[in-house]
Protein backbone atom coordinates (compact mmCIF):
# COMPACT_ATOMS: atom_id res chain seq x y z
CA UNK A 1 0.00 0.00 0.00
CA UNK A 2 3.09 2.82 0.78
CA UNK A 3 4.39 1.48 -2.67
CA UNK A 4 1.43 2.30 -4.48
CA UNK A 5 0.60 5.82 -2.25
CA UNK A 6 3.88 6.93 -3.27
CA UNK A 7 3.44 5.74 -7.05
CA UNK A 8 0.44 7.90 -7.11
CA UNK A 9 1.83 11.07 -5.72
CA UNK A 10 5.00 11.08 -7.56
CA UNK A 11 3.44 10.31 -11.05
CA UNK A 12 0.69 13.23 -10.26
CA UNK A 13 3.49 15.51 -9.57
CA UNK A 14 5.28 14.82 -12.72
CA UNK A 15 2.21 15.00 -14.56
CA UNK A 16 1.36 18.57 -13.16
CA UNK A 17 4.84 19.61 -13.78
CA UNK A 18 4.76 18.23 -17.36
CA UNK A 19 1.61 19.77 -18.04
CA UNK A 20 1.28 23.06 -16.21
CA UNK A 21 -0.09 26.06 -18.94
CA UNK A 22 1.65 28.43 -16.79
CA UNK A 23 5.21 26.89 -18.89
CA UNK A 24 3.57 25.03 -21.99
CA UNK A 25 0.85 27.11 -23.59
CA UNK A 26 -0.60 29.98 -23.66
CA UNK A 27 -4.63 29.99 -21.65
CA UNK A 28 -7.77 30.55 -23.27
CA UNK A 29 -8.54 34.37 -22.61
CA UNK A 30 -10.72 35.38 -19.94
CA UNK A 31 -13.90 36.77 -19.54
CA UNK A 32 -12.30 40.30 -20.68
CA UNK A 33 -8.77 40.07 -21.21
CA UNK A 34 -5.97 38.71 -23.29
CA UNK A 35 -4.19 35.59 -23.65
CA UNK A 36 -0.37 35.32 -23.22
CA UNK A 37 1.01 36.04 -26.42
CA UNK A 38 4.16 34.70 -25.62
CA UNK A 39 4.15 30.74 -25.77
CA UNK A 40 6.88 29.76 -28.04
CA UNK A 41 4.45 26.61 -29.10
CA UNK A 42 1.57 28.40 -30.49
CA UNK A 43 4.38 29.89 -32.97
CA UNK A 44 4.41 28.87 -36.47
CA UNK A 45 6.37 28.93 -39.66
CA UNK A 46 5.81 28.78 -43.00
CA UNK A 47 7.17 25.14 -44.93
CA UNK A 48 8.13 24.20 -48.28
CA UNK A 49 6.01 22.46 -50.35
CA UNK A 50 5.05 21.36 -53.93
CA UNK A 51 3.05 23.09 -56.64
CA UNK A 52 -0.73 22.66 -55.91
CA UNK A 53 -2.44 21.37 -58.70
CA UNK A 54 -4.93 23.96 -60.18
CA UNK A 55 -8.85 23.57 -60.80
CA UNK A 56 -11.34 25.52 -63.28
CA UNK A 57 -12.98 25.92 -60.08
CA UNK A 58 -10.41 27.73 -58.18
CA UNK A 59 -9.45 29.68 -61.05
CA UNK A 60 -11.34 33.62 -61.13
CA UNK A 61 -11.65 35.33 -64.56
CA UNK A 62 -11.85 39.05 -64.46
CA UNK A 63 -15.34 40.65 -65.73
CA UNK A 64 -13.92 43.33 -67.14
CA UNK A 65 -17.52 45.58 -68.23
CA UNK A 66 -18.32 45.24 -64.06
CA UNK A 67 -19.48 47.55 -63.03
CA UNK A 68 -21.42 49.74 -65.46
CA UNK A 69 -19.84 52.86 -67.05
CA UNK A 70 -21.32 55.19 -65.31
CA UNK A 71 -20.44 54.36 -61.50
CA UNK A 72 -17.95 56.54 -59.73
CA UNK A 73 -16.58 56.23 -55.93
CA UNK A 74 -14.21 58.45 -54.08
CA UNK A 75 -11.95 55.97 -52.36
CA UNK A 76 -13.34 52.52 -51.99
CA UNK A 77 -12.46 51.16 -48.44
CA UNK A 78 -15.01 48.49 -48.45
CA UNK A 79 -17.21 46.25 -50.24
CA UNK A 80 -19.68 43.04 -48.92
CA UNK A 81 -22.39 40.92 -50.45
CA UNK A 82 -25.87 40.59 -48.81
CA UNK A 83 -27.77 37.21 -48.50
CA UNK A 84 -29.28 38.15 -52.05
CA UNK A 85 -26.09 38.45 -53.47
CA UNK A 86 -26.17 42.11 -54.18
CA UNK A 87 -23.09 43.93 -53.74
CA UNK A 88 -22.58 47.04 -51.23
CA UNK A 89 -19.90 49.60 -51.30
CA UNK A 90 -18.40 51.82 -49.09
CA UNK A 91 -16.73 54.74 -50.21
CA UNK A 92 -15.28 58.12 -49.12
CA UNK A 93 -16.70 60.70 -52.02
CA UNK A 94 -14.68 63.91 -51.61
CA UNK A 95 -12.47 63.19 -48.35
CA UNK A 96 -9.38 61.98 -48.92
CA UNK A 97 -7.35 59.81 -45.88
CA UNK A 98 -3.64 61.31 -46.30
CA UNK A 99 -0.79 62.67 -44.56
CA UNK A 100 -3.20 66.10 -42.93
CA UNK A 101 -5.94 63.54 -41.69
CA UNK A 102 -5.12 62.56 -38.04
CA UNK A 103 -2.29 64.14 -35.84
CA UNK A 104 -0.11 61.94 -34.60
CA UNK A 105 -1.98 61.63 -31.11
CA UNK A 106 -4.31 59.99 -33.43
CA UNK A 107 -7.17 63.04 -33.55
CA UNK A 108 -8.79 63.82 -36.64
CA UNK A 109 -7.93 67.29 -38.26
CA UNK A 110 -10.88 67.95 -40.71
CA UNK A 111 -13.75 68.06 -38.42
CA UNK A 112 -14.70 71.92 -39.66
CA UNK A 113 -14.99 69.94 -43.62
CA UNK A 114 -18.20 68.19 -42.14
CA UNK A 115 -19.19 64.42 -42.86
CA UNK A 116 -19.01 63.50 -46.47
CA UNK A 117 -21.50 65.18 -48.76
CA UNK A 118 -22.20 62.40 -51.14
CA UNK A 119 -24.10 59.41 -50.94
CA UNK A 120 -21.25 56.48 -49.24
CA UNK A 121 -22.99 53.42 -49.30
CA UNK A 122 -23.77 52.13 -53.04
CA UNK A 123 -25.83 48.59 -53.62
CA UNK A 124 -24.65 47.08 -57.13
CA UNK A 125 -26.77 44.55 -59.28
CA UNK A 126 -24.18 41.73 -58.83
CA UNK A 127 -24.45 40.66 -62.91
CA UNK A 128 -24.84 44.42 -64.28
CA UNK A 129 -22.93 46.30 -62.04
CA UNK A 130 -25.38 49.24 -62.10
CA UNK A 131 -26.78 51.44 -58.96
CA UNK A 132 -29.92 49.61 -57.16
CA UNK A 133 -29.62 52.15 -54.12
CA UNK A 134 -27.26 54.88 -52.53
CA UNK A 135 -27.45 56.41 -49.29
CA UNK A 136 -25.70 57.70 -46.17
CA UNK A 137 -24.76 60.75 -46.99
CA UNK A 138 -23.78 63.92 -44.31
CA UNK A 139 -23.19 60.97 -41.85
CA UNK A 140 -19.77 59.52 -41.70
CA UNK A 141 -16.47 61.48 -41.84
CA UNK A 142 -13.55 58.85 -43.14
CA UNK A 143 -15.28 55.68 -43.87
CA UNK A 144 -13.75 52.53 -43.32
CA UNK A 145 -15.19 49.05 -42.60
CA UNK A 146 -18.61 47.61 -43.79
CA UNK A 147 -20.64 44.34 -43.63
CA UNK A 148 -24.01 42.60 -43.83
CA UNK A 149 -25.21 40.72 -41.36
CA UNK A 150 -27.19 37.43 -42.00
CA UNK A 151 -30.53 39.62 -41.27
CA UNK A 152 -29.17 42.21 -44.04
CA UNK A 153 -28.56 44.78 -40.88
CA UNK A 154 -25.47 47.32 -42.24
CA UNK A 155 -22.65 47.91 -39.90
CA UNK A 156 -19.70 50.20 -40.39
CA UNK A 157 -17.02 51.99 -39.00
CA UNK A 158 -15.66 55.62 -39.17
CA UNK A 159 -11.88 55.70 -38.49
CA UNK A 160 -12.36 59.74 -37.71
CA UNK A 161 -14.97 59.18 -35.21
CA UNK A 162 -13.58 56.40 -33.97
CA UNK A 163 -16.77 54.35 -33.79
CA UNK A 164 -19.14 51.85 -34.91
CA UNK A 165 -22.44 51.67 -36.65
CA UNK A 166 -25.32 49.15 -36.99
CA UNK A 167 -27.74 50.35 -39.30
CA UNK A 168 -31.70 48.51 -40.30
CA UNK A 169 -31.81 46.61 -43.96
CA UNK A 170 -30.76 49.35 -46.46
CA UNK A 171 -33.51 47.94 -47.87
CA UNK A 172 -35.56 50.18 -45.06
CA UNK A 173 -33.45 52.85 -45.15
CA UNK A 174 -34.72 56.10 -46.84
CA UNK A 175 -32.01 59.12 -47.44
CA UNK A 176 -33.61 61.15 -44.24
CA UNK A 177 -32.58 58.24 -42.10
CA UNK A 178 -29.71 58.29 -40.33
CA UNK A 179 -30.42 57.44 -37.13
CA UNK A 180 -28.25 53.87 -35.93
CA UNK A 181 -29.96 50.66 -34.29
CA UNK A 182 -26.39 50.71 -32.31
CA UNK A 183 -23.43 52.87 -31.43
CA UNK A 184 -20.64 51.83 -29.79
CA UNK A 185 -17.21 53.96 -29.17
CA UNK A 186 -17.27 58.00 -28.61
CA UNK A 187 -17.85 60.12 -30.73
CA UNK A 188 -13.95 61.81 -32.31
CA UNK A 189 -12.74 60.59 -29.00
CA UNK A 190 -10.36 57.64 -28.96
CA UNK A 191 -9.20 55.44 -26.40
CA UNK A 192 -8.04 52.11 -25.10
CA UNK A 193 -11.16 51.52 -23.03
CA UNK A 194 -13.87 49.07 -23.16
CA UNK A 195 -15.97 52.47 -24.28
CA UNK A 196 -13.47 53.35 -26.63
CA UNK A 197 -12.08 52.54 -30.10
CA UNK A 198 -9.23 54.32 -32.01
CA UNK A 199 -9.89 54.08 -35.73
CA UNK A 200 -11.71 50.91 -35.80
CA UNK A 201 -11.13 48.89 -38.66
CA UNK A 202 -14.00 46.37 -39.34
CA UNK A 203 -17.04 44.37 -38.06
CA UNK A 204 -17.86 40.80 -38.49
CA UNK A 205 -21.08 39.48 -37.12
CA UNK A 206 -22.37 35.81 -36.14
CA UNK A 207 -25.76 34.59 -37.44
CA UNK A 208 -26.84 34.82 -33.23
CA UNK A 209 -25.67 38.42 -33.22
CA UNK A 210 -22.80 38.21 -31.48
CA UNK A 211 -20.12 40.47 -33.54
CA UNK A 212 -16.38 41.36 -33.74
CA UNK A 213 -14.61 44.56 -33.62
CA UNK A 214 -11.42 44.83 -35.29
CA UNK A 215 -9.86 48.04 -33.17
CA UNK A 216 -7.62 48.39 -35.89
CA UNK A 217 -4.99 51.20 -36.57
CA UNK A 218 -3.95 52.30 -33.14
CA UNK A 219 -4.99 49.78 -30.25
CA UNK A 220 -4.06 46.58 -32.04
CA UNK A 221 -6.95 43.96 -30.78
CA UNK A 222 -9.99 42.33 -31.43
CA UNK A 223 -12.84 42.70 -28.99
CA UNK A 224 -16.35 40.17 -29.39
CA UNK A 225 -19.34 41.73 -27.98
CA UNK A 226 -23.18 39.55 -27.46
CA UNK A 227 -25.70 40.76 -30.06
CA UNK A 228 -26.83 43.45 -27.26
CA UNK A 229 -23.35 45.24 -27.37
CA UNK A 230 -22.10 43.93 -23.85
CA UNK A 231 -18.41 43.29 -24.35
CA UNK A 232 -17.62 39.11 -23.97
CA UNK A 233 -13.68 38.78 -24.79
CA UNK A 234 -10.74 41.40 -25.36
CA UNK A 235 -7.39 39.92 -27.43
CA UNK A 236 -4.49 41.64 -29.00
CA UNK A 237 -1.82 44.06 -28.44
CA UNK A 238 0.16 45.62 -30.61
CA UNK A 239 3.30 44.26 -33.25
CA UNK A 240 5.91 46.49 -35.23
CA UNK A 241 8.01 44.22 -36.31
CA UNK A 242 6.45 41.58 -39.15
CA UNK A 243 8.26 44.03 -42.02
CA UNK A 244 11.33 42.94 -40.97
CA UNK A 245 11.42 39.93 -41.21
CA UNK A 246 10.93 39.14 -37.19
CA UNK A 247 7.75 37.10 -37.00
CA UNK A 248 5.06 38.03 -33.68
CA UNK A 249 3.39 35.84 -31.79
CA UNK A 250 -0.16 35.05 -32.56
CA UNK A 251 -1.90 37.03 -30.29
CA UNK A 252 -0.10 40.25 -31.93
CA UNK A 253 -1.31 42.80 -34.09
CA UNK A 254 0.18 45.03 -36.67
CA UNK A 255 -3.00 47.03 -37.78
CA UNK A 256 -5.13 44.22 -37.75
CA UNK A 257 -6.96 45.43 -40.84
CA UNK A 258 -10.44 43.24 -41.64
CA UNK A 259 -12.22 40.22 -40.08
CA UNK A 260 -14.13 37.25 -41.91
CA UNK A 261 -16.14 34.11 -40.16
CA UNK A 262 -15.86 30.66 -40.71
CA UNK A 263 -18.81 29.78 -38.64
CA UNK A 264 -18.89 26.29 -40.27
CA UNK A 265 -15.23 25.63 -38.65
CA UNK A 266 -16.14 27.83 -35.49
CA UNK A 267 -13.55 30.67 -36.66
CA UNK A 268 -13.23 34.18 -37.16
CA UNK A 269 -9.95 35.24 -38.84
CA UNK A 270 -8.08 38.43 -39.14
CA UNK A 271 -5.69 40.26 -41.69
CA UNK A 272 -2.63 41.53 -40.20
CA UNK A 273 -1.88 43.84 -42.60
CA UNK A 274 1.93 44.95 -41.87
CA UNK A 275 2.82 41.50 -40.45
CA UNK A 276 1.78 40.17 -44.12
CA UNK A 277 -0.86 37.30 -42.43
CA UNK A 278 -4.02 36.20 -41.42
CA UNK A 279 -4.84 34.85 -38.16
CA UNK A 280 -7.15 32.73 -37.70
CA UNK A 281 -9.44 31.98 -33.99
CA UNK A 282 -11.55 30.19 -32.25
CA UNK A 283 -14.58 32.42 -32.39
CA UNK A 284 -16.27 31.40 -29.39
CA UNK A 285 -13.22 31.89 -27.17
CA UNK A 286 -10.32 33.61 -29.01
CA UNK A 287 -7.84 30.80 -28.94
CA UNK A 288 -5.22 30.58 -31.45
CA UNK A 289 -5.90 28.00 -34.21
CA UNK A 290 -3.75 28.41 -37.22
CA UNK A 291 -1.90 31.38 -39.61
CA UNK A 292 -1.83 31.79 -43.19
CA UNK A 293 1.27 33.30 -44.56
CA UNK A 294 3.72 33.14 -47.60
CA UNK A 295 6.25 35.01 -49.38
CA UNK A 296 4.32 34.93 -52.51
CA UNK A 297 1.58 37.25 -50.29
CA UNK A 298 4.40 38.89 -49.15
CA UNK A 299 4.60 41.37 -45.84
CA UNK A 300 1.28 43.04 -46.24
CA UNK A 301 -2.05 41.63 -46.70
CA UNK A 302 -5.21 43.76 -46.66
CA UNK A 303 -7.80 41.53 -46.18
CA UNK A 304 -9.59 38.31 -46.78
CA UNK A 305 -13.14 36.35 -46.89
CA UNK A 306 -14.37 33.29 -46.63
CA UNK A 307 -16.20 31.25 -48.76
CA UNK A 308 -18.41 28.28 -46.84
CA UNK A 309 -19.78 27.20 -50.04
CA UNK A 310 -16.54 26.57 -51.26
CA UNK A 311 -14.44 26.18 -48.47
CA UNK A 312 -11.98 28.60 -49.68
CA UNK A 313 -10.55 32.02 -47.83
CA UNK A 314 -9.85 35.10 -50.93
CA UNK A 315 -7.09 37.16 -49.99
CA UNK A 316 -5.67 40.50 -51.12
CA UNK A 317 -2.33 42.01 -50.97
CA UNK A 318 -0.83 45.12 -50.95
CA UNK A 319 2.01 47.24 -52.63
CA UNK A 320 5.51 47.03 -50.65
CA UNK A 321 8.10 47.20 -53.28
CA UNK A 322 8.97 46.86 -56.79
CA UNK A 323 9.44 43.04 -56.37
CA UNK A 324 6.27 42.74 -55.10
CA UNK A 325 3.19 41.92 -57.05
CA UNK A 326 -0.39 42.79 -55.82
CA UNK A 327 -3.07 40.05 -56.82
CA UNK A 328 -5.43 38.16 -54.82
CA UNK A 329 -5.25 34.87 -53.87
CA UNK A 330 -7.36 31.34 -53.72
CA UNK A 331 -6.23 28.99 -50.58
CA UNK A 332 -7.80 25.91 -49.46
CA UNK A 333 -9.29 26.25 -46.01
CA UNK A 334 -8.21 22.85 -45.57
CA UNK A 335 -4.27 22.80 -46.31
CA UNK A 336 -4.01 26.85 -46.40
CA UNK A 337 -2.31 26.40 -49.55
CA UNK A 338 -2.51 29.26 -52.55
CA UNK A 339 -4.22 27.19 -55.64
CA UNK A 340 -4.28 30.24 -57.58
CA UNK A 341 -4.22 34.21 -58.18
CA UNK A 342 -6.16 36.24 -60.02
CA UNK A 343 -5.29 40.04 -61.64
CA UNK A 344 -7.05 41.93 -63.90
CA UNK A 345 -5.57 43.34 -67.17
CA UNK A 346 -3.02 45.44 -67.60
CA UNK A 347 -2.22 44.38 -63.89
CA UNK A 348 -5.11 47.38 -63.02
CA UNK A 349 -5.45 45.54 -59.38
CA UNK A 350 -2.81 47.33 -57.98
CA UNK A 351 -4.28 49.15 -54.44
CA UNK A 352 -6.63 46.82 -53.21
CA UNK A 353 -8.41 47.08 -49.66
CA UNK A 354 -10.66 45.20 -49.35
CA UNK A 355 -12.51 41.37 -50.39
CA UNK A 356 -15.80 39.88 -50.45
CA UNK A 357 -17.15 36.81 -51.91
CA UNK A 358 -20.99 35.59 -52.98
CA UNK A 359 -23.04 33.72 -50.85
CA UNK A 360 -22.76 30.56 -53.33
CA UNK A 361 -18.89 31.24 -54.04
CA UNK A 362 -18.88 31.49 -57.69
CA UNK A 363 -17.90 35.75 -57.74
CA UNK A 364 -15.28 37.87 -55.71
CA UNK A 365 -15.43 41.55 -55.57
CA UNK A 366 -12.42 43.63 -54.77
CA UNK A 367 -12.24 47.49 -54.13
CA UNK A 368 -9.45 49.65 -53.75
CA UNK A 369 -8.22 52.63 -52.56
CA UNK A 370 -6.05 54.45 -55.98
CA UNK A 371 -7.91 54.16 -58.86
CA UNK A 372 -10.99 54.40 -56.99
CA UNK A 373 -12.34 50.94 -58.27
CA UNK A 374 -14.21 48.16 -57.83
CA UNK A 375 -13.44 44.55 -59.35
CA UNK A 376 -15.51 41.35 -59.71
CA UNK A 377 -13.95 38.11 -60.76
CA UNK A 378 -15.84 34.87 -61.41
CA UNK A 379 -14.97 31.29 -61.38
CA UNK A 380 -13.79 29.91 -64.28
CA UNK A 381 -16.37 27.86 -65.89
CA UNK A 382 -19.14 28.46 -63.93
CA UNK A 383 -22.42 29.89 -65.13
CA UNK A 384 -21.97 33.57 -64.10
CA UNK A 385 -18.93 33.25 -66.56
CA UNK A 386 -20.76 32.98 -69.49
CA UNK A 387 -22.67 36.07 -68.51
CA UNK A 388 -19.93 38.92 -68.31
CA UNK A 389 -17.81 39.32 -71.38
CA UNK A 390 -14.37 38.92 -69.42
CA UNK A 391 -10.47 39.15 -70.61
CA UNK A 392 -8.30 35.63 -71.01
CA UNK A 393 -8.11 34.24 -67.97
CA UNK A 394 -5.73 36.02 -65.63
CA UNK A 395 -5.63 33.91 -63.15
CA UNK A 396 -2.24 31.85 -62.84
CA UNK A 397 -1.06 29.12 -60.17
CA UNK A 398 1.12 29.20 -57.61
CA UNK A 399 4.12 27.78 -59.13
CA UNK A 400 6.98 28.86 -56.62
CA UNK A 401 7.70 26.48 -53.06
CA UNK A 402 7.67 30.09 -51.32
CA UNK A 403 3.89 30.51 -52.07
CA UNK A 404 3.10 27.90 -49.09
CA UNK A 405 1.12 28.85 -46.73
CA UNK A 406 1.96 28.62 -42.99
CA UNK A 407 0.21 25.21 -42.01
CA UNK A 408 -1.00 23.36 -38.86
CA UNK A 409 -0.11 19.96 -38.32
CA UNK A 410 -3.29 18.23 -38.49
CA UNK A 411 -4.66 17.66 -41.73
CA UNK A 412 -7.87 19.32 -42.17
CA UNK A 413 -9.22 22.56 -39.88
CA UNK A 414 -11.92 20.33 -38.78
CA UNK A 415 -10.27 18.03 -37.24
CA UNK A 416 -8.15 20.84 -35.17
CA UNK A 417 -11.28 23.02 -34.15
CA UNK A 418 -12.87 19.49 -33.14
CA UNK A 419 -9.45 19.44 -30.73
CA UNK A 420 -9.71 23.25 -29.18
CA UNK A 421 -13.67 22.55 -28.71
CA UNK A 422 -13.07 19.33 -26.96
CA UNK A 423 -13.55 18.91 -23.22
CA UNK A 424 -9.98 18.47 -22.40
CA UNK A 425 -8.34 21.39 -19.72
CA UNK A 426 -6.94 24.22 -21.35
CA UNK A 427 -3.66 23.12 -21.05
CA UNK A 428 -4.03 20.15 -22.75
CA UNK A 429 -6.32 21.42 -25.44
CA UNK A 430 -3.68 23.54 -26.57
CA UNK A 431 -0.73 20.98 -26.45
CA UNK A 432 -3.17 18.65 -28.75
CA UNK A 433 -3.73 21.46 -31.06
CA UNK A 434 -0.24 22.04 -31.09
CA UNK A 435 1.95 20.35 -33.86
CA UNK A 436 5.03 20.32 -31.11
CA UNK A 437 3.46 18.36 -28.28
CA UNK A 438 1.88 15.75 -30.64
CA UNK A 439 5.62 15.32 -31.95
CA UNK A 440 6.66 15.11 -27.94
CA UNK A 441 3.51 13.31 -26.77
CA UNK A 442 5.36 9.53 -28.11
CA UNK A 443 8.26 10.29 -26.14
CA UNK A 444 6.64 11.61 -23.14
CA UNK A 445 3.99 8.65 -22.55
CA UNK A 446 7.11 6.43 -22.83
CA UNK A 447 9.00 8.25 -20.41
CA UNK A 448 5.88 8.54 -17.23
CA UNK A 449 5.77 5.00 -18.52
CA UNK A 450 9.08 3.97 -17.63
CA UNK A 451 9.14 6.22 -14.13
CA UNK A 452 5.99 4.30 -13.06
CA UNK A 453 8.06 1.06 -13.66
CA UNK A 454 10.81 2.40 -12.02
CA UNK A 455 8.83 3.59 -9.22
CA UNK A 456 7.13 -0.13 -8.49
CA UNK A 457 10.54 -1.81 -8.86
CA UNK A 458 12.07 0.81 -6.10
CA UNK A 459 8.63 0.90 -3.67
CA UNK A 460 8.94 -3.00 -3.76
CA UNK A 461 12.64 -3.25 -3.12
CA UNK A 462 12.16 -0.89 -0.30
CA UNK A 463 9.32 -2.94 1.12
CA UNK A 464 11.77 -6.18 0.90
CA UNK A 465 14.66 -4.99 2.45
CA UNK A 466 12.54 -3.81 5.34
CA UNK A 467 11.14 -7.31 5.58
CA UNK A 468 14.24 -8.79 6.13
CA UNK A 469 15.20 -6.34 8.56
CA UNK A 470 12.85 -7.24 11.05
CA UNK A 471 13.20 -10.73 10.33
CA UNK A 472 16.81 -10.77 11.09
CA UNK A 473 16.52 -8.46 14.45
CA UNK A 474 17.28 -10.21 17.50
CA UNK A 475 14.32 -10.86 20.24
CA UNK A 476 13.49 -8.00 22.24
CA UNK A 477 14.28 -9.65 25.83
CA UNK A 478 11.27 -9.49 28.28
CA UNK A 479 12.37 -8.33 32.21
CA UNK A 480 10.28 -8.80 35.28
CA UNK A 481 10.81 -5.34 36.88
CA UNK A 482 9.10 -6.72 39.79
CA UNK A 483 12.03 -9.10 40.67
CA UNK A 484 14.84 -8.38 42.86
CA UNK A 485 17.61 -7.03 41.02
CA UNK A 486 16.28 -5.43 38.10
CA UNK A 487 15.83 -1.98 38.97
CA UNK A 488 14.65 0.62 36.21
CA UNK A 489 17.34 3.42 37.09
CA UNK A 490 20.14 0.69 37.48
CA UNK A 491 18.84 -0.70 33.64
CA UNK A 492 18.93 2.95 32.18
CA UNK A 493 22.23 3.43 33.85
CA UNK A 494 23.50 0.27 31.79
CA UNK A 495 22.34 1.53 28.75
CA UNK A 496 23.92 4.39 29.24
CA UNK A 497 27.06 3.09 29.44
Amino acid sequence: MRSLFLILITSHVGLGVMWNPKTQAAPYPDAVGSPNSDSALLRRRPALDSLVPVSDTHQLVWSEKWPASNVRFGQVSAVSVDKHGQVVVFHRGSHVWNAETFDIEDNYLRKEDGPVDEDTVVVLDPNTGSIIKSWGKGIFYMPHGLTIDSEDNLWVTDVALHQIFKFPSLSSLTKESKTPLMVKGVRFQHGKDDSHFCKPSAVAVMKNGDFFVSDGYCNSRILKYDKEGNLLLVWGRSSFTGTYGIRPGPYQFNVPHALTLAEDLNLVCVADRENGRVLCFNAQNGTYTFEISSDEIGPRLFSVAYSPAKGLFYIVNGPFDESQQVKGFVVDVNTRKILSTFQTGSSQLSDPHDVAVSPDGESVFVVQLDPHRAWKFVSKGSDKESLSSSLPNQSTSSVTSSSTLALSSTPTVKTAIEASNSSLPVGLNLMVNNSIAKAMSAPMVAVISLMVVLLCVTGSGIIWCMRLRRQGRPPVLEFDLSEPGYERNSLMHDDEE
